[in-house]
This record gives structure tokens, sequence and C-alpha cells, in this order.
């Protein structure tokens, strides 16, 4: 899966592209297949598209991914300072406020490209960012039946984006604003990441 992505990607990028990346065990694999052929120059930009993961997990970072990905393409990156889901919308806002963060919204609101995980329902065990989840945020999450994420934001059987608390505490590209972008890449594997990709992206393979 990180090799096909990867191999697509190189498809369909092109020179001064503004190209986004959330993070994860597929996402960090793509870059890795990348660092196997030569590096193209492509004076490209890669930007975060939700912030970090908890500590434990940094492995999984978006800023390490991006940096690979404009050291690959011979580009230029940007790095988000914070974690994906903060203890406070009022902490928040100040982030998304603050001056470094105004590159990163203006990168999101030109994106040529963007590929981003899928995250399966809350019993999966292998997620590398729900741990910065509280037990509120788990319990209102079962019983408003969300059935996955993209960029940290969950959503229902229906597609629908489970708006509230949690999701004003997360930082991430909203995903109405994904759904603009021209080419937006959604890339999952498992039988329990089918319904969610199935649901919100209206295709599963």
């Amino acid at each position: 899966m990180s090799r096909a992505a990867s191999q697509y990607l190189k498809q369909i990028i092109k020179p001064h592209n503004t190209v986004g990346f959330a993070w994860g065990s597929v996402l960090s694999g793509m870059i890795g297949q990348l660092e196997q052929s030569a590096p193209i120059k492509t004076d490209a930009t890669f930007v975060p598209l939700v912030g970090g993961p908890s500590p434990s997990n940094s492995r999984y970072h978006v800023n390490g991914i991006v940096y690979d990905a404009a050291r690959q393409f011979g580009g230029h990156s940007l790095f988000v300072d914070a974690a994906a889901v903060q203890e406070s919308r009022y902490v928040r806002d100040g982030i998304i406020s603050s001056q470094y963060f105004h590159d990163i919204q203006d990168c999101w609101q030109n994106l040529d490209i963007a590929f981003v995980g899928i995250g399966g329902p809350l019993t999966n065990t292998t997620s590398r960012w729900r741990d910065l989840l509280t037990a509120a945020d788990c319990q209102l999450l079962r019983e408003r039946h969300a059935v996955g994420d993209c960029c940290c934001t969950f959503f229902d059987r229906s597609g629908k984006i489970l708006k509230g608390d949690l999701l004003d505490r997360t930082i991430a590209i909203p995903l109405t604003q994904l759904q603009t972008v021209p080419h937006s890449v959604g890339v999952a594997r498992s039988l329990t990441k089918h319904p969610p990709s199935k649901r919100y992206w209206g295709w599963a393979f």
C-alpha cells in the first residue's frame, strides 16, 4: 500500500505544488518507499494537515513525514509545533491564531495534493494518536456512533462530521476544505477501515 501511494505521488506531483500530509504508519512507510529511488527536484512545499501524535508515537510524527518528503522531492517543508488534540478550545485557538500557523493555513488554502490516512472504529487498537483522547471523548464518540476519522476528525455512518468539544480542541485541516483539493488521496488498509473509507470517501477497495 505504501509503495503504491508513493508511486502515485511521483506520477501526479508537479513543480511548485503544495502538498499536504497527515500521518501514520502507512504514510510513514510511503516516504520510506520514496527513499529507495533517486530524488526528484520539484521545489514543492510540503505541509502538515494535522497536529502531531503523543510522544509515545513520535516516530510517526507528521513533521518527520513532510521533512523527508521535501528532502526527497527537492522542496521545502513547514512544521507544526502542537499535538493534534489540545486540552481546551482556548489553547487550540491560541495555537492556530499564532503567526507561524498562519503560514500553514495559507498552504491549506492552496493545496494541490493531499495524502491522508483513514482511522477505523474506536475498538481499533493500532491507532497512533487516540491516546490523546479523554475517557469522556471516547464515551461521547460511542454515543454518537462514530465509525472512523480522517485527519483526527470523526464522522458517523452517514459521513456526517461529529462536531462539538473534541473537534473544537483539534488541530487539523477542516474536512470540508480537504474535499476541495484537486488530488485528495485517502490511504488505508484493513477490513476495519473499509466502512469508514466507503462512508466518507464514497469508495473503498
